[in-house]
């Protein structure tokens, strides 16, 4: 292992007291950055010499009391996945180690990836055919070797890896074109169970795996432009295509429980939240004449494809949006109702969202005020309350933010769920309302250029002095101040000054790193009776 060469300086003094909180400056780094992991709460330590933990890396770990936690040091420092946390030391190579930052396998393989699933995968390098053979391994280091060579090995999920025999440049633009290839499926144990036949597939979740099949041919056309004139205009040079691509859904047996014959398939956003949603969006009848509509997964229709095109989500398992053309044109939205099995608004509305309690907040043109609006409507269409306001959004314990455009403007304010006003919009911003700030009636506020903590009847809490307030937790913010942060209690007062790179704050620590160095401070909550002090640092 690599020398020693640097040490923090121990510390055990305070540097800010209050009713809440007792702080205490810990340690400092000299030349160094640290950054918490999550997982273990041990911190990784970038040191002076080092660009970053995965690049040009030398690094080891402190412990919460800003002591090193170790005499290791390291060319390449993961953060812990599964509670083992990928390595890498120069002249032996990759390995993984515990919270206790103990070896649990050797550094010994030439190249490696986190844990995934309760494996990794790791390589050998074979000097004979100049290639990295992979392998995966369990946590006690127990090696498994795959029956077949592949181009292309994806991190285990649900006791499956993704696998391909091609890796393929496409001769055109794709959603799907960083996973063209020929897709199968290996089991924990390293054997093939569903053979590579899938010109694009995605891992396993919830069970099922997306899968499309196909046919590559090669073609030498070149010119094929797409988005001619823009900025992400792309231009082709020959590739692979499929002139024809069926999508459906396997189970872990390869059986597929969606026939392989739409046009193409995607989950809705809760699938990957939860898995719980029982609706597939699904294109069928060709790009050219065909629509999207809803299946189930068992590929029977939920709703016909009669849409050109549907929005990501299903809300309270019954509402979609849709479009009467191309959803990337910009053009109106529709609502649908599953249960009811029918449109409930045709498309006309600019934005949507759902609330929680069934009610809807739409963005749409008001004839009167001759501009759009966002209103808050029941299902029926019934406006709750008489809306003025460009946007309506971030509800709160039945707070919403609001904005209005005046003389080119965008001017902020509060209303309650009935459109009463809490706050006139005349703010620059409102921002940063969380529930705790709600109950509190506080709100970070921006005029002038600046940012301050007033009360909901304008009361001012902190002064607006800073060019950024943003609210850590219930007991600090940070504060940004000419492109420097520093740390303030919820009154207001100065815990660290505007004047550090970067500020992190975590339950019981906080980080301040810059030009010199990382100073750590511990964070003690209490409670005593009020005061406030600053000591001198």
């Amino acid at each position: 292992m690599m020398k020693q060469t640097i040490t923090p300086i121990i510390y055990n003094k305070t540097i800010f007291e209050n009713k809440d909180s007792l702080i205490k400056k810990k340690s400092f780094w000299a030349g160094s950055s640290l950054y918490m992991d999550e997982e273990t709460k041990l911190l990784k330590v970038n040191l002076p010499d080092s660009q970053a933990f995965n690049v040009n890396c030398h690094a080891t770990f402190a412990l919460e009391n800003g002591k090193r936690a170790t005499s290791l040091e390291f060319n390449y420092l993961d953060n812990f996945h599964e509670k083992l946390a990928l390595v890498g030391v120069s002249g032996k190579g990759y390995g993984f180690i515990n919270k206790n930052i103990d070896f649990v396998i050797p550094p010994k393989y030439n190249c490696a990836k986190a844990f995934h699933n309760g494996f990794a995968l790791v390589s050998n390098w074979n000097e004979q055919t100049k290639k990295d053979e992979w392998l995966f391994v369990d946590k006690e280091g127990k090696e498994y070797y795959f029956e077949n060579n592949y181009v292309e090995i994806c991190n285990n999920c649900e006791d499956m890896f993704r696998v391909s025999t091609e890796k393929l440049q496409l001769a055109y633009y794709s959603d799907h074109e960083d996973n063209a290839g020929l897709w199968g499926y290996v089991d924990g144990k390293g054997k093939e169970v569903i053979t590579p036949q899938y010109i694009y597939a995605y891992d396993f979740q919830n069970g099922v795996a997306l899968v499309c099949k196909g046919k590559w041919e090669w073609t030498d056309e070149g010119g094929v432009t797409f988005f001619p004139g823009q900025k992400w205009e792309k231009k082709m040079k020959g590739g692979y295509v499929s002139d024809k691509e069926f999508w459906g859904i396997i189970d872990k047996t390869g059986k597929e429980i969606v026939p392989c014959k739409f046009d193409e398939i995607q989950f809705f956003y809760s699938w990957y939240d939860t898995g719980n949603t029982q609706y597939l969006k699904a294109h069928y009848g060709g790009w050219k004449n065909g629509k999207w509509g809803i299946i189930d997964l068992s590929g029977q229709w939920i709703v016909k494809p009669i849409f050109e095109a549907l929005g990501y989500e299903v809300f309270n398992d019954d509402y979609f949006e849709f479009y009467s053309e191309d959803s990337l044109a910009d053009v109106p939205i529709g609502i649908y109702s599953i249960k009811e099995q029918k449109v409930l608004f045709e498309p006309q509305f600019f934005d949507v969202d759902f609330n929680d309690n069934g009610t809807i907040i739409v963005e749409m043109y008001d004839k009167n005020l001759n501009r759009n609006i966002t209103q808050i409507i029941d299902k029926a269409g019934k406006p709750i309350f008489k809306s003025k306001w460009s946007s309506i959004y971030n509800e709160k314990d039945g707070l919403y933010q609001v904005w209005i455009m005046e003389k080119g403007k965008r001017l902020h304010g509060l209303i309650d769920n009935l459109g009463n006003e809490i706050l006139p919009c005349k703010y620059e911003n409102i921002n940063w309302l969380d529930d705790t700030m709600v109950k509190e009636h506080w709100c970070i506020f921006k005029q002038n250029g600046k940012c301050g903590v007033m009360t909901f009847d304008e009361k001012i809490i902190i002064d607006p002095i800073y060019d950024e307030l943003r609210k850590v937790n219930n007991y600090f913010f940070y504060a940004t101040l000419k492109e420097k942060e520093g740390l303030l209690d919820k009154k207001g007062a100065v815990i660290l000054p505007a004047q550090y790179k970067s500020i992190s704050v975590y339950n019981n620590l906080i980080i301040a790193r810059d030009e010199d160095g990382s100073t750590l401070y511990s964070i003690l909550q209490k409670n005593i009776p009020e005061k406030t002090k600053k000591i001198e640092m």
